[in-house]
C-alpha cells in the first residue's frame, strides 16, 4: 500500500479521490487497468436500431474525469466535457465507434496484461468492425508550413482550431486532402492522418 501511495494513489477507500499516478507511468496501461476495473467496452445497440462499438467510464473523481478526457482528446482530437448526472452525481464519459476503436487499440492492441473478459470485448469490437466493413474515421493534425523553407510553423488538432487561432476562414478548404497543396495567407496547410 505504501508503494502505491508513493505513486500518487489515495490511501482512503473513496473513489471520489481517485487520480492518476504522480510519477512517470505507462499511460495506456494505466487506462487499460481503469477500464478493466470500472469501465465498459464492446458492442451496443444504437437509437436507430443498429449497433456500434463503444467505450465508457463512470467515475466520481474529478481528477480521474479530467485526466481521462485529456487522454481521449490526445487520441481522437475531440473535446470531452461531461457533466455529473443528477441520479448519483457521477460522470459518465463515453464514446462511439471511430473514437472507441482508436482508444481501445491504444489500450489493448499490444497489451500482454489485461482482464480476459474486457480483452474479449475488444476483440468482439474489432471483429464487428471487420465483418460489417465499417470505415473508421481517421484522425488528423493540421500543419502550417513555410512555403520556402518547408519548416513547420505550427501544428493544430483541427482546421476549426487553426481558424479560431488565426482568425482566417476557409483553412479547411485549402487543407482538403483531395486537393494538391495550396498556399493560403502565405502558408502551406497540410493534413497528416493517423494510420
Amino acid at each position: 500500500m505504501i508503494f502505491l501511495s508513493n505513486m500518487g494513489f489515495p490511501q482512503e477507500n473513496k473513489t471520489a479521490e481517485a487520480a492518476p499516478p504522480t510519477c512517470d507511468y505507462d499511460i495506456n496501461a494505466f487506462w487499460r487497468g481503469v477500464i478493466d476495473g470500472d469501465g465498459s467496452l464492446g458492442i451496443r445497440k444504437t437509437s436507430k436500431g443498429g449497433h456500434e462499438g463503444f467505450l465508457s467510464l463512470s467515475t466520481q473523481s474529478e481528477k480521474l474525469k479530467d485526466a481521462f478526457c485529456e487522454y481521449l482528446h490526445s487520441i481522437t482530437k475531440e473535446t470531452y466535457n461531461p457533466q455529473r448526472n443528477k441520479r448519483d452525481n457521477i460522470y459518465n464519459i463515453g464514446c462511439g465507434m471511430s473514437s472507441s476503436k482508436k482508444i481501445c487499440d491504444k489500450m489493448y492492441g499490444n497489451a500482454t496484461i489485461y482482464l480476459d473478459r474486457k480483452y474479449k470485448k475488444y476483440l468482439e469490437m474489432i471483429n464487428f468492425i471487420k465483418e460489417n466493413n465499417i470505415k473508421i474515421k481517421k484522425t488528423y493534425i493540421l500543419q502550417q508550413i513555410d512555403p520556402i523553407s518547408k519548416a513547420i510553423i505550427k501544428t493544430y488538432n483541427t482546421c476549426a482550431e487553426a481558424e479560431r487561432e488565426t482568425g482566417w476562414s476557409h483553412i479547411a478548404d485549402y487543407s482538403n486532402p483531395n486537393k494538391k497543396e495550396k498556399i493560403y495567407h502565405g502558408f502551406i496547410w497540410r493534413r497528416t492522418y493517423d494510420d
